[in-house]
This record gives C-alpha cells, structure tokens and sequence, in this order.
C-alpha cells in the first residue's frame, strides 16, 4: 500500500509543508520571519524540522504510547532519511506557495 513509506515519512513530511505554509500565510509569523535575510530563513526552516524530527523520535523512543519508529540503529537511519525528504518536502511547498510581491 504505502510501499516503503512509513508513518515517520508522512508525519515529518506533513509537519515540514505545514510549517512552510505557517511561515507564508499566518500574519504574525510571516511578518517576523519576512525580517530574515535570504540565508537565515532556511536555516530557520531546517532548526525547525531538525527540532520535529527529534521530537518525534523522543517520543518514539521514550515509549509513552505513540511510537512510529524503532529506537535502533535501523530506525534511526529512517529517521534521518525521512528528515531528509522532510526538508525537500518543506523547501518545494515554499518555493510552489509563496506569494508573489
């Protein structure tokens, strides 16, 4: 069905378009993040999802009843590729919903 998409994969890659879409159509949020040069913005964008990811796998890992990845060497590996495509997936919703001035 999913083939080698897991729930990590989906989650993260949700949570990554949303913050883009946070950060372009909510006014308070798009105005501070307006006042960002051209090189902090991604940056701000990566601290973000590096901070979803880990607490996604916190929360995995800790065991409190919502786990969607493995707390071995092979989840990790997952996680960091879903981080990857999390990142693409967060750059592509910017780059295809930013409003042109």
């Amino acid at each position: 069905m999913l083939g080698d998409v897991g729930l990590n994969d989906i989650i993260l890659n949700v949570a990554a378009i949303a913050l883009s879409l946070l950060f372009e159509y909510v006014p308070p949020l798009k105005q501070r993040f307006d006042g960002l040069s051209s090189h902090q913005k991604p940056m701000v964008m990566l601290g973000l999802v590096v901070v979803v990811t880990a607490a996604l796998t916190g929360v995995s890992c800790l065991d409190v009843g919502y786990s969607v990845v493995t707390c071995d060497k092979a989840g990790m590996t997952d996680m960091v590729k879903a981080l990857f495509t999390a990142l693409i997936s967060n750059q592509v919703a910017h780059l295809y919903t930013k409003r042109q001035s």
